[in-house]
C-alpha cells in the first residue's frame, strides 16, 4: 500500500513539474526542460540586469549562459566572460545562443520580435518590472520556477527581505532623516520616489522621501520644485554633488547650503534594483547615520 502511494505521488508531482514549467513558455521545449536532469530550463539568457547575480544564486553556473550587457552593479564581476546581451535589439545573436528560455521584462514580452523566439522554440518568461523590493521577491520566484528550485528561491527572497527591513533597525523614528533620490544630467534632474527601488532603498535606511507625497516613480523636476520641497538631504550618485550645487538656483536647497546635505553612493550600488539593494540601503544607512552627522 505506502509503496503504491509513493508512486502515485512521484506521478503527480512530475505532470505538476511539467504543467508548472510548460505554463512559463507555453513550448515544447518548456516540456524538455521538466525531464531533464535537476529539472527547470537548462541555457538560460537573462535580459535583466537586476536579475543576472540572482539566477546565480540559485543554479548552476553553466545553466546562465547569457547575461544583461546593461548590469554594472557592484556584483556584476560574478558574470564572468558570458555573453553581454543589448536586449531584443540582439534578437539574431540570442537566437544563435540556443537558449531553451530568455528572461525578459513584460515589455519585452509583448515586444513583436519576442514572437521570433517563441517562433524558434525558446520560451520567452515574463519576470515583471523593475520596481524595487515589492517586485523583486515575486521576481525570485518565478526564478525558483525557471530553475526548479523553489525553495532555495522562497529562501533566498525571504532571507533578502528581512535584512533588508532590519537595515535601519537600529535608527529610531526620531533620528529618521527626511530627503530625497536626485540625479543629474546636463541640466536635467531626475528622482526616483514611490514604485522605484531608490524609494525603498531611502526607506529601508533611515530615511524619509518627502517626494513620496506629491510624485511617483522617476519624475523630472525643475530647480523650482526642488526649493519647494526643499530636501534637507540629497542622496545622488559619486561625482553628482557638486555639479548639483552649481547648477543655478540650487544654493536655494537647503541640502545644497549644507556642507554634508548631499551623500553620494557608488552609481554601482545606487542603480542596482535586484538584490544589490541590500547592499546600497547599509551603506547610505551608515553614511547617513553615522556617528556625529
Amino acid at each position: 500500500m505506502t509503496g503504491a502511494l509513493n508512486t502515485l505521488a512521484v506521478v503527480l508531482a512530475v505532470t505538476l513539474s511539467l504543467t508548472a514549467v510548460a505554463s512559463l513558455g507555453g513550448s515544447s521545449r518548456a516540456q524538455a526542460a521538466a525531464s531533464a536532469p535537476g529539472g527547470g530550463y537548462q541555457r538560460v539568457a537573462c535580459l535583466l540586469a537586476h536579475l543576472d547575480t540572482a539566477c546565480l544564486d540559485l543554479a548552476a553556473p553553466e545553466r546562465l549562459i547569457a547575461v544583461s550587457a546593461f548590469d554594472h552593479g557592484a556584483a556584476s564581476h560574478r558574470l564572468g566572460d558570458r555573453p553581454r546581451l543589448s536586449g531584443l535589439d540582439a534578437l539574431e545573436a540570442i537566437i544563435d545562443l540556443h537558449p531553451d528560455a530568455v528572461l525578459v521584462s513584460p515589455f519585452d514580452a509583448a515586444d513583436a520580435r519576442a514572437a521570433r523566439l517563441r517562433e524558434a522554440g525558446i520560451a520567452v518568461i515574463d519576470c515583471g518590472e523593475a520596481r524595487g523590493a515589492g517586485t523583486l521577491i515575486p521576481a525570485l520566484e518565478r526564478l525558483g520556477a525557471v530553475f526548479a528550485v523553489p525553495d532555495r528561491a522562497r529562501a533566498l527572497a525571504y532571507g533578502w527581505r528581512r535584512r533588508f527591513d532590519l537595515v535601519a533597525a537600529r535608527v529610531s523614528a526620531s533620528e529618521r532623516r527626511s530627503g530625497i533620490y536626485l540625479s543629474v544630467y546636463g541640466d536635467r534632474l531626475f528622482g526616483g520616489t514611490v514604485g522605484t527601488s531608490y524609494h525603498d532603498v531611502l526607506h529601508a535606511a533611515g530615511v524619509t522621501d518627502l517626494a513620496a507625497a506629491r510624485w511617483r516613480d522617476w519624475p523630472e523636476y525643475t530647480v523650482e520644485d526642488l526649493i519647494a520641497l526643499d530636501p534637507p538631504l540629497i542622496v545622488t550618485k559619486r561625482g553628482m554633488g557638486d555639479v548639483l550645487r552649481r547648477l543655478p538656483g540650487m544654493a536655494g536647497v537647503a541640502a545644497c547650503a549644507d556642507a554634508e546635505g548631499i551623500v553620494e553612493l557608488d552609481p554601482a550600488l545606487l542603480d542596482d534594483a535586484g538584490l544589490g539593494m541590500l547592499d546600497a540601503a547599509e551603506a547610505l544607512c551608515d553614511a547617513v547615520h553615522a556617528p556625529g552627522r
